[in-house]
């Protein structure tokens, strides 16, 4: 096995290209055009304004670009605490003014902040909104044995560019896409029927509990979103609610006790009756 050059050889990138406007996107471009030495930093973003999954556009808002939705929800109210949402020799995350009796920002407030954050990067052209990258494809090596950099094909949505594509050349890339584009079924036996009947919906799609209003629901997993989405069903949908969950929730995950939800044991398979109703089978 060849032993690895050392990277103190390795050329230095010059131009940077950024993919993503979400909080690590931001930062990341803000640390490289301040306090690294290269010749020109970018950032693409393919939605109409900076903070990714904090981003909750209107998705009757009439538009000729694709809609790409962001999994968060009205009224979503975070679990981080303002000081660690603040970003190092910047203004820290104001107290949150929209909830006095509890300390965590709610979605608007940390969106707020990331587009304060963004703003000077969009006026100076180093955040560019609208803007998808389709395609990046690593370059081969130049005579000389410096790197060949790496190619991107964008579509540009903004200023009726209807998607028009473009090639850029970049000495390297900064990949800071989310994961929560992609939503993650587990294979139960039947789920696959509840989905095509329209009644199983994943937590990517939760926009709140209005049309839950008297239903019985089973609710997969006890995390978070799980956690979140439970609390908010409690209150109008039919009780007891019901939580399966494979294993006790991490210690981090934990949430306040709810007489009107009911853990259970994992869900074995599905069964969708003539009548129209779901049958949860649990594990034995």
């Amino acid at each position: 096995m060849g032993s690895l050059e050392p990277l103190t050889l390795l050329p230095r990138p010059q131009r940077i290209l950024i993919i993503g406007g979400g909080p690590a996107g931001l930062v990341t471009l803000r640390n490289l055009i301040q306090r690294g030495e290269f010749s020109h930093v970018e950032l693409v973003e393919r939605r109409d304004d900076v903070g990714g999954v904090w981003y909750l556009n209107d998705p009757t808002k009439e538009t000729m670009t694709p809609h790409w939705p962001s999994p968060a929800y009205p009224n979503l109210t975070g679990n981080v605490l303002p000081t660690f949402l603040s970003f190092s020799s910047y203004p820290p995350f104001p107290t949150p003014p929209h909830s006095p009796n509890q300390p965590f920002p709610t979605l608007q407030e940390t969106h707020e902040y990331l587009c304060t954050f963004a703003a000077p990067f969009v006026a100076s052209g180093e955040i560019k909104l609208n803007t998808e990258v389709v395609r990046v494809e690593e370059l081969p090596p130049v005579e000389g044995g410096d790197t060949g950099g790496w190619k991107i094909i964008l579509r540009d949505w903004g200023n009726d560019k209807q998607g028009e594509e473009r090639e850029e050349h970049w000495d390297a890339v900064v990949v800071a896409v989310g994961w929560y584009d992609n939503p993650v079924w587990p294979s139960t036996p039947g789920l696959d029927v509840l989905r095509d009947k329209g009644v199983a919906k994943h937590a990517k799609e939760w926009r709140g509990a209005k049309g839950y209003e008297g239903k019985k629901i089973v609710i997969i997993g006890n995390a978070n979103s799980s956690n979140d989405i439970a609390a908010h069903l409690a209150p109008v949908a039919h009780v007891p609610i019901y939580q399966s969950q494979r294993r006790e929730p991490w210690f981090l995950f934990k949430s306040l006790p709810d007489a009107r939800i009911h853990k259970i044991p994992p869900v074995a398979r599905y069964e969708y009756t003539p009548s129209g109703h779901v049958v949860a089978h649990r594990a034995v």
